[in-house]
């Protein structure tokens, strides 16, 4: 009887140590995960910052106030979740860096017809060449 007793008092010893060790384990895994998350983001972070203190940002910014431009760079930091923060700047900053501009491609029947109805719209001595949008196109009546 006090054998089978030490017996079973040592099984139920050695089940509870096995039951702290895996919750001991869990612990550290879930530390684990958080250290890494805490690291990504801090990577995150550290490259938005590296982004925006890049040179190349301030040479696009120029023409901008400087107040403008802190108020941009604020913003764009709070969109940090989105799109990749470079491509976003970019895009913001000059949208033709996407979308190139088509100037070296002969004109199309489209961009005659897209030519046509917008000069419709506008006065005749607001009328521009789209194409070349600096040229201002003078009518003779």
């Amino acid at each position: 009887m006090c054998m089978t007793y030490i017996i079973k008092e040592r099984e139920r010893e050695r089940e509870e140590r096995e039951r702290e060790r895996e919750r001991g384990r869990g612990e550290r895994e879930t530390r684990e995960e958080r250290e890494r998350e805490r690291e990504r983001e801090r990577r995150e972070k550290r490259d938005i910052r590296r982004e925006i203190e890049s040179p190349s940002l301030y040479i696009s910014l120029a023409p901008l106030e400087l107040s403008s431009r802190y108020l941009l760079l604020s913003s764009l930091l709070s969109l940090s979740s989105l799109a990749p923060l470079s491509l976003r700047l970019r895009y913001l900053l000059n949208p033709s860096y996407i979308h190139p501009t088509t100037d070296d491609r002969p004109m199309t029947q489209t961009d005659r017809k897209a030519d046509k109805q917008t000069d419709r719209q506008t006065p005749t001595h607001m009328q521009t060449d789209k194409r070349q949008s600096c040229r201002q196109i003078t009518t003779y009546h």
